[in-house]
């Protein structure tokens, strides 16, 4: 997983696992960051991200599977020292929920089901949102608050 910042978290259990060599892993993370520049442009329309510091954070996803994720979107946050840091979610494996605690001021894990087997299994429609979808509802929230502040 990777983030802002030049921050990438690997799980060197699954990449040994699956003989994954640096070069692969050097080559993807190289394609997912160009990406991850392209969206973060397209989703603030160039502008620039708004200072976290002081601010109460909040990271919300539609589920924790593995965790890796959130946990580099919490590096790339705590960067900019915000007031405290939230993690939101519906679903996760309770032990991800819990291994997340150390790292923020609070986790909110709706439902923790057992067996987990994936965060899809508990939507009744998992389909992706789309780059429009996001930055129409960054602009709608930036016209109701009237702020600028939508990083």
């Amino acid at each position: 997983a990777i983030a802002t910042g030049g921050i990438r978290f690997l799980d060197e259990d699954i990449v040994q696992g699956f003989g994954v060599s640096d070069r692969e892993v050097d080559a993807v993370t190289y394609q997912e960051r160009l990406e991850l520049e392209r969206r973060e442009n397209y989703y603030r329309q160039s502008q620039p991200m708004h200072p976290l510091t002081n601010y109460h954070v909040i990271l919300v996803d539609d589920g924790l599977a593995t965790g890796s994720s959130m946990k580099v979107a919490v590096m790339a946050v705590r960067r900019f020292r915000p007031a405290s840091i939230t993690i939101a979610v519906p679903v996760s494996e309770m032990h991800i929920c819990n291994q997340l605690q150390a790292y923020v001021n609070q986790v909110v894990c709706l439902q923790t089901p057992a067996p987990f087997i994936s965060v899809g299994r508990w939507y009744a429609d998992f389909r992706p949102t789309t780059d429009e979808d996001v930055r129409s509802l960054l602009h709608q929230a930036h016209q109701r608050f009237n702020d600028t502040s939508i990083a």
